[in-house]
């Protein structure tokens, strides 16, 4: 078995990148006029997915917890099982900021109101958006 530590600190590491990821797709998607609502459900699932990941976060921080799992081996391999659906969840997040972020910048020579238009038309459909929720949803 690897190192309790060592596993505490690389899930924390994941973490602290899903949670940025999870930031900065809520923070384009609030500048989404019209978002349809499916999207702004993914908007809701996300701030409830960093909420609980934050939590969670800041609890693995702590001294004693980090002890506390240390000295539990049930609790290590727990908090190792988080690594990989976090991965995905890290994943899935990134490529939808890429995809958000590319809309905006093809729209950039076009008035706003265009541009949250085509974010709204077509960018999603309603099969992936329900993917996402749905990896979110298996990582909590």
């Amino acid at each position: 078995m690897a190192d309790p530590i060592s596993i505490i600190a690389g899930v924390i590491s994941i973490a602290t990148v899903v949670v940025q990821a999870s930031k900065s797709l809520s923070k384009l998607i609030d500048n989404v006029k019209g978002a349809s609502h499916d999207i702004k459900a993914l908007a809701r699932d996300v701030h409830a997915f960093r909420s609980i990941l934050s939590s969670l976060k800041i609890a693995l921080e702590e001294r004693d917890v980090k002890d506390a799992v240390s000295a539990d081996t049930v609790l290590v391999e727990m908090v190792g099982n988080l690594a990989h659906p976090l991965t995905n969840c890290q994943e899935a997040l990134q490529s939808l900021v890429s995809r958000i972020q590319s809309g905006f910048d093809a729209c950039k020579a076009s008035t706003f109101r265009k541009n949250t238009l085509s974010l709204r038309r077509g960018m999603f459909s309603r099969t992936e958006i329900r993917d996402v929720q749905s990896r979110l949803e298996a990582t909590m």
